[in-house]
């Protein structure tokens, strides 16, 4: 995690915890189970990206589902094979509410109902994918 924040520019966003607070990242004996992957439309600046739905249990125990964006950017000359991860803190229960115009996520929170609204809600790329992507497409 700690080489695609590196790669990442130092995950200035959600997944900044790795480095602040690393004892909540599932150990090698916790390994995510993937639900589903979703391919999305592709954008002027990315084609060939996809939403990558994971579930599994923390560092602290509790159970996440967390959507894992995975962009092939239009390569570049400082960029080999344009490969890139959003929010590498997969563990983190991201959800992604927008993906036009401007990414936009929510993490799940902890609060007594939160994560398990925001599970839901992230297994909703899984379940009724038409319908989550007409819903995030647009935004």
């Amino acid at each position: 995690m700690r080489q695609l924040c590196a790669e990442n520019d130092g995950c200035p966003g959600t997944s900044g915890s790795i480095e602040h607070t690393p004892q909540q990242a599932p150990g090698p004996q916790q390994a995510p189970r993937e639900l589903c992957t979703v391919a999305l439309p592709p954008t002027p600046s990315q084609a060939g990206s996809h939403l990558v739905v994971l579930e599994g249990t923390d560092g602290d125990g509790r159970a996440y589902v967390s959507q894992v964006l995975v962009d092939r950017a239009r390569p570049s000359e400082d960029d080999e094979d344009g490969v890139q991860v959003q929010e590498p803190g997969f563990w983190l229960g991201v959800r992604y509410t927008a993906l036009q115009h401007g990414r936009a996520w929510s993490s799940a929170g902890h609060g007594p109902v939160q994560p398990e609204v925001n599970n839901e809600q992230a297994r909703r790329a899984c379940t009724d994918t038409a319908s989550w992507l007409s819903l995030v497409a647009t935004r």
